[in-house]
């Protein structure tokens, strides 16, 4: 005879997480919900959420010197704090203003947000590489930023930022290529840059390998047909180098039919090339 339990067959209610366990401040609760049933914004510079970051990363902040301090008094050193600073941080909930409390002896290094740090975590440089990839302006990234995030970004920050890559360009310029190459396509692509006042044509020349010339040249041609002209020739390869980057998966795949063709080229031509496809 068979007995069930049926009280361990029922499954178990997950228990959500009520309003209350999410944000404990009654006041700042009060406020997400009205935006939430009103459709007011909740990120951007007049987000709800902005403002609940702000109270979360300064109460951290002062967790972080509360700890430094009990561990040196536990040590015998004496040390006490001395006010705060002020500044503003970007975030991709806004900005938000932060007050960093400093101790007397001038030891305080914050972890969360580092004295000369002007922004938390935001991911904003991998976000500004993304869209300049993608054939965004400068200024087009600007614009995004402010209206989505509500941050203010100068066109020089952004330019600092998408040039940080120019180390990873040289390398990738000068990297060692296969020592064989079946069917090798040329390409030239025109571009108009500025250069001593005025803007010169310049080509960019592209090589296809393989078969795969159409997803290289097609992904240069795509981020760069809106845009007219480049401010020198730095820009234009920081923005082609990004386009490859981001778009890597396409133009890496294996070229349809390769391995029909291969099996061609190997009865075509014998050891010339079979001895080099394992390189």
């Amino acid at each position: 005879m068979l007995i069930f339990n049926i009280e361990n067959m029922k499954k178990e209610r997950k228990q959500r997480p009520r309003m209350e366990d999410l944000i404990p401040n009654s006041e700042i609760r009060k406020e997400v919900l009205k935006a939430l049933y009103t459709g007011e914004g909740l990120t951007g510079r007049d987000g709800i959420f902005s403002q609940v970051l702000q109270d979360m990363v300064n109460a951290a902040l002062e967790g972080e010197l509360d700890s430094q301090l009990t561990e040196r008094k536990e040590r015998g050193v004496t040390n006490r704090r001395n006010g705060h600073t002020n500044k503003t941080l970007r975030s991709k909930f806004g900005p938000i203003e932060v007050c960093p409390p400093r101790d007397r002896a001038g030891e305080f290094e914050p972890k969360l947000v580092g004295k000369w740090e002007r922004e938390i975590h935001t991911g904003f440089d991998e976000m500004i590489l993304s869209m300049y990839g993608r054939g965004q302006s400068v200024e087009d990234i600007r614009h995004h930023l402010l209206e989505l995030y509500g941050v203010e970004l100068s066109a020089g920050t952004i330019s600092a930022v998408t040039s940080r890559v120019w180390n990873q360009i040289v390398d990738w310029q000068s990297r060692p290529l296969s020592p064989c190459y079946a069917i090798i396509y040329l390409d030239g692509i025109h571009y108009k840059v500025r250069h001593e006042g005025r803007y010169d044509t310049k080509v960019v020349q592209t090589v296809g390998a393989d078969l795969r010339k159409i997803y290289t040249s097609a992904t240069m041609r795509k981020v760069t047909k809106a845009k007219g002209a480049w401010t020198d020739e730095k820009a234009l390869t920081k923005q082609l180098f990004l386009a490859l980057t981001t778009n890597e998966k396409s133009w890496k795949r294996q070229a349809f039919n390769w391995k029909t063709v291969q099996k061609e080229l190997m009865e075509q031509f014998g050891e010339r090339f079979s001895k080099w496809i394992d390189s």
